[in-house]
């Protein structure tokens, strides 16, 4: 059986809690997932396409 486990859930909530992210080509594609990834480990975001 393969189970699809989730990536991030290797890392603990609130990893990266305080902390701020730039992610350059954050509008779309990798780089918007890589961004949605940071905020839902407790990251700011500063997006910049």
């Amino acid at each position: 059986m393969d189970v699809e486990r989730d990536p991030l859930s290797t890392f603990a909530s609130g990893f990266f809690q305080g902390r701020t992210a730039l992610v350059t080509g954050g509008g779309r594609g990798i780089g918007r997932r890589t961004a949605l990834a940071f905020a839902r480990l407790g990251a700011r975001v500063v997006i910049a396409s």
